[in-house]
């Protein structure tokens, strides 16, 4: 408003409304970069909503001024909620405090796996090992169930349900909520500590989407049109991004639970999120390698073709052991009506 006034020599907004449309026309006209684009003899019907998208779909407009009240409501109004610019902010924030979270995360991981490297020396280890371990399980099972396991599955449950109408919002912050991520950094935390073999993968998808969905909350009563779902799936998106230096890695994962859906319609959250929690983490850690940088060596021929071997061996390896926990599910369910 402020750059307006002064293009068209007006000190105040009561002086800018009497200005006539043709000098502050003209004025916008002068300035560098900005390109006017004028529709005149609009009705003020449906045709001036359409006349309006089309000078943004088109035109590429970015700001638009409404020359008569009957422009502006309902068709600027409900203009203005379809694209409403502003937000991406509650989105870019979420991001920088993901990138922060799952940094701070991961370092404190690899602090507890210092610890226990430590105290694995000790005597005192036989007995602090299973002490960890039964108050990791403690955790969860007193305060947070949900925070059992990877946190995958709870993160991809909440994101099914979310939808759903007959769903109450309370299931999903059981499976996503505030409570649900302390209890999972704490019990992840201690079970490092007493050597137990757990990875940091699915504990920062399911911290990262839960603190998505948290700050989702507050401002969806600003901004009505944000998609819990999509929150939720550019979270951890944005999550494995920030933790493991992997920008690609999270949209593989965001690609992978929107296998059944259209990746469009959510493409320019998750992307926006992968790319913002990235930098954030970028700025606190620098351009880190999370297996670090191997020394550069020169290749010949016969590299490339282990390469190719031990891919392929490994990819059958991978398919064989995903085969084989569906096949252990399976007799586990078979095993438990039996009993």
């Amino acid at each position: 408003i402020e750059a307006m006034l002064r293009v068209v020599g007006a000190s105040s907004l009561d002086e800018l409304v009497k200005v006539p449309d043709a000098v502050a026309i003209k004025a916008l006209k002068s300035v560098a970069g900005v390109k006017v684009v004028e529709e005149e003899n609009v009705p003020e019907t449906d045709a001036c909503a359409k006349s309006m998208e089309s000078m943004i779909n088109l035109d590429g407009a970015g700001l638009i001024l409404a020359t008569s009240f009957g422009y502006y409501a309902p068709f600027m109004v409900d203009l203005a909620k379809k694209y409403p610019s502003l937000e991406n902010v509650p989105l870019w924030l979420a991001a920088i405090l993901t990138g922060f979270a799952s940094v701070g995360f991961a370092w404190a991981f690899r602090s507890a796996e210092y610890f226990s490297l430590q105290l694995q020396g000790s005597p005192w280890f036989i007995l602090v090992s299973p002490l960890c371990f039964l108050t990791s399980w403690f955790l969860v099972f007193r305060f947070s169930p949900e925070a059992k396991g990877s946190g995958i599955p709870q993160v991809m449950a909440a994101i099914n349900l979310v939808n759903f109408a007959g769903v109450d919002k309370k299931s999903i912050t059981q499976l996503v909520g505030l409570r649900t991520m302390v209890v999972k950094i704490a019990s992840a935390l201690i079970c490092v500590v007493g050597a137990g073999a757990i990875g940091r993968e699915g504990p920062t998808i399911q911290i990262a989407a839960g603190l998505f969905f948290i700050l989702h909350i507050p401002f969806r009563t600003i901004f009505p049109r944000l998609d819990a779902e999509s929150w939720l799936i550019a979270g951890g998106a944005a999550g494995i991004a920030a933790a493991f230096n992997t920008p690609l890695g999270g949209l593989v994962y965001a690609i992978e639970e929107l296998a059944t859906k259209h990746f469009n319609q959510f493409r320019t959250t998750v992307i926006s999120a992968v790319m913002v929690s990235g930098l954030a983490a970028l700025w606190l850690n620098g351009n880190y390698l999370y297996f670090n940088a191997p020394p550069p060596q020169t290749s010949t021929a016969l590299d490339s073709v282990y390469a190719i071997f031990l891919g392929l061996i490994s990819g059958l390896a991978g398919g064989l052991f995903g085969l084989a926990l569906y096949a252990i599910a399976g007799f586990q369910k078979r095993f438990s009506k039996v009993w």
